[in-house]
């Protein structure tokens, strides 16, 4: 607030003041992009259409795949062993443990799971190779059984493997971890408030 007594400065010796500089209103830049080409989703600034699907990059990752037990799991752990590290040659073979969250108490379970060939399929620096070679093919050899369909699906590999074994769990499990030292003893959080050690040997 100004000081009634004080008034605003003089003007200048020239005589005349100067007027003040209108303010600089934000530049929004639009960029048009050509129709089918994709591009980065910003949330909260994009708006995304009711029969719009969002996609991911698959050069982002080396190596993705979608896998699931019957229910869902707040914690997991991987589990050491001793196949080498690091590894860098795909397939891969992993071993983790997860405890479930089910629906009622007596369903809950700490699932010891082996994951195999886990491959990279058209992910990494095989995604852009994949690409080209899916221009190049014909229309005309689309008939092929389930398996090479799945095969081609993730870059010419066979389809990755989940094997695990249930240790029925009494309640839902908030956390789970496995030992360093002997990885095959786990230590089991449930959401009653109890530590149980269970020997997955």
């Amino acid at each position: 607030m100004r000081n009634p007594k004080k008034g605003g400065r003089p003007p200048p010796k020239g005589g005349k003041a100067k007027a003040a500089k209108p303010k600089a209103e934000p530049v929004t830049m639009e960029t048009d992009t050509p129709a089918g080409q994709a591009t980065v989703w910003r949330p909260g600034i994009d708006p995304v259409a009711e029969d719009e699907e969002l996609d991911y990059d698959p050069t982002a990752y080396d190596c993705l795949h979608r896998l699931q037990l019957d229910w869902p799991c707040l914690s997991f752990d991987i589990v050491r062993d001793e196949l080498g590290a690091p590894r860098a040659t795909f397939p891969h073979t992993m071993y983790m443990v997860a405890g479930t969250q089910a629906s009622s108490a007596k369903q809950n379970y700490v699932a010891f799971v082996k994951l195999d060939a886990l491959g990279q399929g058209r992910h990494g620096k095989k995604a852009k190779k994949g690409d080209e070679d899916d221009e190049d093919e014909d229309d005309d050899d689309m008939s092929s059984s389930d398996d090479e369909s799945v095969a081609d699906d993730n870059g010419g590999e066979p389809p990755p493997k989940m094997h695990y074994r249930m240790v029925n769990h009494g309640c839902g499990v908030n956390r789970v971890r496995s030992c360093p030292q002997r990885p095959s003893l786990v230590a089991v959080w449930g959401d009653n408030g109890q530590v149980k050690m269970l020997d997955g040997d």
